[in-house]
């Protein structure tokens, strides 16, 4: 059902007509009506443990999230634990700055992944998105890692497609959600918010050496494919305190890693967060994605340039 409304939600190949008439606007609102009915049903709907399905698997998928997000986070680990192709971990990170009870504060229909092999631990910092990563890279550098973010559900296939495209393309970073690098003619970055969006309708990989991710739409890193300089939490904290994707993007261009779109059909699916506080928001708004990747080049040596 996940992947259905998924498939409804999902507008990248348009057609001109139907746009005039809103269809796709109306379709992605019916999509949203079904996800809040469909909510209620999940509530009692077991899934598979990982522990059972795929204990050879060289994947581990990471992700983290904070006390605004964490009443709706179960829906992104339910369509997690749907893939096709199934992990060896999904490794949830939490601060217990923001968390100081531990399991406690933790919402039961949450917790009830943990038996079906969700894996929640807590940090005592905090280092933001950064989170997402870190400590898996740090844990299980010889695996596959696969970033997602905690405001969105999952097609079924995208590990899979993940994976499969990363193989085929030599072990390359692949991402799910991704911008074009924008320079002016002098080859001076242009501001952030101006990158656009890859949107290609051919549903093909693309392989391009200014393709700036997303970390979050779901990103795989194999194993080897980020500079070392990726655990030096001194430097991330110092020159991308919130922008967990430009320092993982840096990572890749510094170790010269290749970097694929995936081109997938299927848009992200949203969840509808009360009160939710997006850090690409706050970065756009406020020029702080422009204000990173200066720090970045300065002390990198415009490696974006």
């Amino acid at each position: 059902m996940f992947d259905f409304l998924i498939q409804l939600y999902s507008s990248k190949k348009r057609n001109k007509i139907l746009g005039v008439f809103h269809i796709y606007f109306i379709k992605r609102k019916i999509s949203i009506i079904l996800f809040k009915i469909l909510t209620i049903v999940l509530t009692f709907r077991k899934v598979l443990s990982i522990n059972k399905v795929n204990r050879e698997s060289d994947i581990i998928i990471s992700l983290t999230t904070f006390p605004a997000r964490i009443s709706t986070l179960w829906l992104t680990i339910y369509s997690l634990f749907r893939q096709t192709l199934m992990p060896k971990k999904i490794i949830l990170w939490l601060s217990s700055l923001q968390f100081p009870n531990g399991l406690e504060d933790i919402p039961k229909n949450l917790k009830k992944f943990m038996k079906y092999g969700l894996e929640i631990y807590f940090v005592d910092e905090d280092i933001g998105s950064h989170k997402k990563y870190y400590y898996t890279l740090q844990f299980f550098p010889k695996y596959y890692i696969v970033t997602v973010d905690d405001d969105f559900v999952y097609h079924s296939s995208m590990l899979e497609q993940l994976y499969t495209t990363s193989k085929n393309f030599r072990d390359s970073v692949v991402c799910n959600y991704a911008r074009y690098i924008k320079r002016d003619d002098t080859g001076k970055l242009c501001p952030y918010n101006t990158w656009p969006i890859i949107n290609n309708n051919d549903f093909k990989p693309i392989i391009h050496p200014d393709i700036f991710f997303g970390s979050g739409g779901g990103t795989l890193f194999p194993p080897g494919a980020l500079y070392d300089d990726c655990l030096r939490k001194d430097l991330l904290i110092k020159l991308t305190p919130k922008a967990d994707d430009i320092w993982l993007n840096s990572m890749c261009r510094l170790q010269g890693s290749h970097i694929v779109y995936l081109n997938s059909k299927y848009d992200l699916f949203p969840l509808k967060i009360r009160n939710n506080i997006k850090l690409s928001d706050v970065n756009l708004d406020n020029n702080y994605n422009d204000n990173q990747l200066d720090n970045i080049n300065k002390y990198y040596n415009n490696i974006f340039s």
